[in-house]
C-alpha cells in the first residue's frame, strides 16, 4: 500500500510541473490570435462599409458595398483563407477567453464558408432603409 501511494505521489510530483506549464497561455499565440481578429475586422470593415457606419467607423462613409459576382467571389475566398488560418492556431496554447474568442471566431467564419455551398445566399442580402 505504501509503495501504491509513493508511486502517485511521485507521479503527480513529476506530472504537477508539466501540466502547470502547459495550462500558461503563450503570448506570442494570443498576439497572433488578436492579429487575426484585427485583420478579419478591417476586411469586414472595407468590405461593408454601410455596416461600419452603422457601428461608428465614418472611414468608408463614401463607399457602398460591392455586390458583384467578383467581390463576392473575393470576400468568400477571404472568409475561407480565415478559417483556415482561425483552425491552425493552437487552441491549448491560449488562455480561457483566447479559447472562447476562437472558438467564436471559428464557427462565425464556418458559418460564413458553409453557406458558399447555396447559390441563393449571394443574392439574399436584405437591407433595410
Amino acid at each position: 500500500m505504501r509503495l501504491l501511494i509513493a508511486a502517485g505521489a511521485m507521479a503527480i510530483a513529476l506530472v504537477s510541473p508539466w501540466a502547470a506549464h502547459a495550462a500558461q497561455p503563450d503570448a506570442q499565440t494570443a498576439k497572433q490570435l488578436h492579429a487575426l481578429f484585427d485583420e478579419q475586422w478591417e476586411a469586414d470593415a472595407r468590405a461593408f462599409p454601410e455596416e461600419s457606419t452603422e457601428r461608428g467607423d465614418f472611414r468608408f462613409n463614401d463607399k457602398l458595398t460591392d455586390m458583384s459576382a467578383a467581390a463576392i467571389d473575393a470576400r468568400d475566398a477571404q472568409d475561407r483563407a480565415f478559417l483556415a488560418r482561425a483552425k491552425a492556431i493552437p487552441r491549448d496554447r491560449l488562455g480561457d477567453r483566447d479559447r472562447i474568442s476562437l472558438d467564436l471566431f471559428i464557427e462565425i467564419e464556418g458559418f460564413r464558408v458553409d453557406k458558399q455551398a447555396f447559390a441563393g445566399y449571394r443574392s439574399m442580402r436584405i437591407r433595410s432603409l
